[in-house]
C-alpha cells in the first residue's frame, strides 16, 4: 500500500501542478481560436483548414 507521504512528494505535486497549467494553456488557446473565428478573425489553422476542405471550397465560390 502506498503511503500518503509518497503520494504527496514534491516531484508528484510539481508534476500535477505543471500538468494542470499545461491543460489550461491548451484549453485557452482552443477557446481563443474559436472566439477569434466567431468574430471574423481567421487564424492560420482555420485558413489552412478551409483551403483543404472540399465542402468549404464549394461554399466560398
Amino acid at each position: 500500500m502506498v503511503n500518503l507521504k509518497e503520494i504527496m512528494a514534491n516531484k508528484t505535486v510539481i508534476g500535477l501542478v505543471l500538468g494542470q497549467i499545461l491543460s489550461l494553456l491548451i484549453t485557452s488557446t482552443g477557446f481563443s481560436s474559436s472566439e477569434l473565428a466567431r468574430r471574423g478573425f481567421w487564424t492560420l489553422t482555420e485558413i489552412n483548414n478551409r483551403r483543404n476542405c472540399e465542402k468549404c471550397r464549394k461554399i466560398d465560390r
